[in-house]
């Protein structure tokens, strides 16, 4: 578990970069936010069928990463 907590980082780094400078690459930025995802998910200890703690975790990570950047989930699901 080492680690973790900066891999999330990078992570969230690396997809607000993408957001900011190639945004229609949706495919690449929802990989990296599923990443996360995983990521929060070993980290919390969250179970499979805990999808709410899982959805709470991806949608902070999209609340602090793509919304700041002026992009809003409509965008990402029409160009998805």
């Amino acid at each position: 578990m080492d680690g973790i907590d900066e891999e999330i980082a990078l992570l969230r780094v690396k997809i607000k970069g993408l957001v900011e400078h190639d945004s229609n690459d949706i495919k690449l930025i929802m990989r990296a936010v599923d990443s996360i995802g995983r990521l929060a998910r070993i980290k919390y200890s969250i179970g499979k069928n805990d999808k709410k703690g899982l959805l709470d975790a991806v949608s902070n990570a999209l609340k602090d990463i793509i919304l700041p950047v002026g992009m809003t989930i409509g965008n990402i699901v029409k160009k998805g």
